[in-house]
């Protein structure tokens, strides 16, 4: 099955538009700036996989004062289907019909399972401003592709940069604000309390063994003192 026909109810600058008949095999679409290309390139994608609301990142081929339309015509030499998306909630409603040969209601479903939408942007249906987004040093290409092939919202590289980011909040080499610094920082003061705590403890123990020492002296004392005064009491009497 090959995709025959793209058209363009209502699309960014494109209206009741049409691009085809495209053949079975490599199709070649040239044309000046600004003739189209990129904005039919873009239509396969958001008819197969539903139009960006205004708050997406991407460019979404908006149209004023009315909804996008777009349809796109797919043969496979014994019949014709035609896939249809109006602008709408979630992307906007599908629906397929069949212009020649038996109706295909799955066909849809069938033409994207197991290839997601940024698999399919970045791997099969990218324009320039895609591309742009896409090109950078070779591992991030390679990252790019293959969560692409994973079938994978983000990429590796992408998920790096953000463990990145988290792991600089936590910690850095120099740094005191981040919460592994600053825990190592509370944790270094702990010590060194304990440290000061535990030498006065020493002291105090040591303190504690003089304290003793002179209570025996002076229980020593008393006891001398006693006898001394009970043999004054003798001399006295005698």
């Amino acid at each position: 099955m090959w995709l025959s026909r793209i058209e363009a109810e209502r699309y960014g600058g494109l209206s009741e538009a049409s691009l085809g008949t495209l053949g079975p095999g490599l199709t070649v679409v040239h044309g000046p700036n600004e003739a189209g290309k990129s904005t039919f390139t873009a239509l396969v994608r958001h008819v197969l996989y539903g139009f960006p609301d205004r708050r997406a990142s991407e460019r979404g081929y908006q149209v004023d004062g009315a909804t996008r339309h777009g349809r796109l015509v797919f043969s496979d030499g014994s019949g014709e289907w035609v896939i249809e998306r109006v602008e709408g909630k979630g992307g906007g409603p599908v629906t397929v019909r069949a212009v020649a040969g038996p109706e295909r209601q799955n066909l849809h479903t069938d033409l994207i399972r197991g290839v997601s939408a940024e698999a399919y942007r970045v791997v099969f249906g990218f324009g320039l401003a895609d591309m742009a987004e896409v090109v950078g040093t070779s591992d991030e290409i390679v990252s790019r592709l293959y969560a692409a092939g994973a079938g994978v919202i983000v990429s590796p590289q992408d998920v790096r940069k953000a463990l990145a980011t988290e792991a600089d909040a936590l910690f850095s080499e120099r740094g005191r604000k981040p919460l592994i610094n600053a825990v190592h920082a509370e944790a270094r003061e702990l010590a060194q309390r304990i440290a000061e705590l535990r030498r006065d403890a020493e002291t105090l123990a040591s303190r504690r063994d003089e304290l003793a020492a002179c209570e025996d002296e002076a229980a020593a004392a008393a006891e001398r003192m006693r006898e001394l005064e009970r043999h004054r009491d003798t001399l006295a009497a005698e």
